[in-house]
């Protein structure tokens, strides 16, 4: 009897690795599964930026947009920077994309880049809650990031950043984002399932010697 359960908890071992590409599968499916939006009314446009395009920052510096909308649905703004055609990535950084409220409003956005680069056009693709993709806007937009000053002086955001950017505080403390809460249970559960196989795998171990 002894000699079949080793036999057994040896091919558990050896098909271990199969049994965790099973439970990451089942996971991804689990997280990418929800509800398909239906038609629904959707304007959005940019409404500002600053500084404006033909302008220029310093490396490491923001450039910051204002983005109007009217959905029925809750949105997901990501922003992306294009030169010729090409997305740019090396250096390239952006802001968390925050759920925004159904209704008319507006959102904050923002990208920037740790090196001296030109953009000739920005994207701004639309997410639903899911963070499915139902729509993007293409704005040309010149604009370039050069070496900094030997002498740097603090930039001054305009006001509608300071209260976007309290309106995106307000949103990140009462809007329920069910994308973000799914993440948060993902890697609470594999936290929770590799500290559980430590004492289990030892234990298997030991009882085979």
């Amino acid at each position: 009897m002894g000699q079949v359960l080793r036999a057994i908890l040896r091919d558990f071992l050896k098909r271990g690795s199969m049994l965790r590409h099973v439970v990451w599968i089942t996971l991804l499916l689990w997280i990418a599964a929800g509800p398909v939006c239906a038609d629904f009314d959707l304007h959005v446009r940019l409404l500002d930026s600053d500084p404006k395009p033909g302008e220029s920052l310093e490396v490491d510096q923001q450039l910051f947009f204002r983005v109007g909308y009217e959905s029925d649905v809750p949105l997901v703004f990501t922003y992306s920077a294009y030169s010729r055609g090409r997305k740019l990535e090396y250096g390239f950084y952006t802001g968390y994309p925050e759920l925004q409220k159904p209704g008319q409003s507006e959102a904050l956005g923002w990208i920037g880049f740790t090196n001296v680069t030109h953009i000739d056009e920005v994207h701004i693709e639309i997410l639903n809650a899911q963070r499915e993709k139902i729509g993007e806007l293409v704005v040309p937009f010149s604009f370039s990031w050069t070496a900094p000053a030997s002498v740097s002086s603090d930039r001054k955001k305009p006001q509608w950043v300071e209260q976007l950017e309290r309106h995106e505080n307000w949103l990140r403390g009462n809007m329920v984002d069910p994308f973000a809460t799914k993440q948060r249970m993902l890697r609470d559960w594999l936290f929770y399932l590799n500290v559980a196989s430590v004492p289990i795998y030892l234990l298997l171990q030991a009882y085979m010697l």
